[in-house]
């Protein structure tokens, strides 16, 4: 096992000047990131870790954070840290708020793709050339032993766009900076902005799915202070543990060194995406009202509660796959009832898992803490926290555990969206609902009292 020293340089030629200092990942860091400053010390490190889950970030290194004294803080400026919102009085305060971030984070360099299906690369390939209109545009593709990353250096001089314009400048062409375009995003934040808020994350993330058409790995969350691309002659260990015989990380098509994607014929698309968004939430908040309101007359026993146990969602009519609940029921045996239907989450939320974490948070402790259980968000912050610790001693985390967990409620809160049901969590993840399926054979835990059930609004 070595590194090739050519092959990691040119990985280190995607990325934005200096090469170093710059963060890494190893199976010997528990895919913790820490810093190196330089080549040789990269290479060691990767060999003092049998070259297994050798990982390098696509961003720089932006130093130890001031105001922080954890010694978990990495320097990607992501640290353990105080949290606050930002309170607008105005559209336009909101703004500048959003201006201000932009102009405080680090400029989108690298669109970094996580691909598990091969049959999608082709069409991703030819997707990157038709959107930035250059046939000679081609990323660099790694074969990553369970999918493809793919890695496109991005180009922000608007100088360097094919028909340059004097009146443009670099802030115009960022996501966030100018004022016009911070206020499309603004219109989402009229009532505060969160603290973990970012308009580069916000583009990147929607370039990833863009590019691939949605078939992009939804757990992948790549940011512009943690993007971790595998290095070429490494080798992975979910690999190795499947005994599968190619685990070697590999290169298998090359970007050229010189065409870059300029960001120009994305941001717009993006900003468009922003306003759709922001529109088809606004459908689903008032759709969500609707419901909400009408399960409020459910459990004041107004009328008739149904509930489907196929996809977990609740309604005042009879689903093909429901049933209905006496109106004249307590509400312990109702809410018994919904205990029962959405069982899996019940004992999910009674073991820690090695994988599945930020799906779990997003797509079912989050939605069913607060749209099903009504529960205050800072209990659901302290359970939720409380379970990604015991999930972390199984496996490190390789997030920032508080920003999911506010990104999460603060997404359900905002949509009231119900979590996922019985039949889509088994399609999902079926090795862990057969887990489940066994445990609730054993225990038959359906009770609020050993779940999370308890907790109080």
């Amino acid at each position: 096992m070595d590194i090739n020293t050519d092959e990691l340089k040119f990985l280190l030629s995607h990325f934005e000047a200096p090469a170093f200092p710059r963060r890494i990942s190893t199976q010997l860091s528990k895919n913790k990131q820490f810093t190196v400053y330089g080549l040789e010390e990269m290479i060691s490190k990767f060999e003092e870790s049998d070259f297994i889950d050798c990982k390098v970030n696509a961003y720089n290194y932006t130093g130890q954070q001031h105001n922080s004294s954890d010694s978990d803080d990495n320097g990607n400026g992501n640290g353990k840290k105080t949290h606050s919102y930002g309170i607008p009085t105005s559209l336009g305060d909101t703004t500048k708020l959003i201006q201000q971030r932009a102009m405080s984070e680090p400029i989108p360099s690298v669109i970094f793709i996580d691909l598990d299906q091969k049959k999608s690369l082709s069409k991703t390939r030819r997707k990157i050339k038709d959107t930035f209109v250059d046939e000679e545009l081609e990323p660099t593709v790694i074969f990553s032993g369970n999918g493809y990353h793919i890695v496109l250096p991005i180009e922000t001089d608007p100088a360097k766009y094919y028909c340059p314009r004097p009146d443009w400048d670099k802030n115009r062409l960022i996501p966030g900076r100018s004022e016009w375009l911070a206020s499309v995003i603004a219109q989402d934040y009229k009532y505060g902005i969160p603290s973990n808020l970012s308009p580069a994350n916000m583009f990147i993330r929607f370039a990833e799915q863009f590019l691939t058409s949605g078939k992009a790995d939804l757990g992948h969350n790549p940011s512009v202070r943690s993007c971790m691309v595998r290095v070429p002659g490494s080798y992975n260990s979910k690999c190795i543990e499947k005994g599968a015989v190619d685990s070697e990380v590999t290169i298998v098509n090359r970007w050229n060194g010189q065409n870059k994607a300029h960001i120009l014929f994305l941001i717009n698309r993006f900003y468009y995406h922003v306003k759709e968004t922001h529109e088809k939430r606004q459908k689903m908040m008032l759709n969500a009202r609707k419901k909400r309101l009408q399960l409020e007359a459910n459990n004041k026993f107004s009328g008739v509660l149904t509930i489907d146990t196929g996809t977990g969602a609740l309604s005042s009519t009879v689903g093909a796959d429901g049933f209905m609940l006496d109106p004249k029921m307590t509400e312990e045996r109702i809410m018994e009832i919904i205990h029962k239907t959405h069982w899996y989450i019940e004992l999910l939320f009674q073991i820690a898992i090695d994988d599945f974490r930020k799906r779990a948070v997003r797509l079912l402790f989050a939605p069913y803490m607060i749209t099903i259980k009504r529960m205050n968000s800072d209990v659901v912050e302290s359970l939720i926290l409380n379970w990604l610790d015991r999930c972390d001693k199984v496996k490190p985390l390789d997030f920032d555990a508080i920003d999911l967990i506010r990104q999460a409620i603060d997404y359900t809160e905002d949509q009231m969206y119900l979590p996922l049901g019985e039949i889509k969590f088994k399609d999902q993840v079926p090795y862990l609902f057969a887990k489940l399926e066994i445990m609730s054979n054993r225990k038959r835990v359906y009770s609020g009292a050993t779940g999370i059930m308890e907790g109080n609004n």
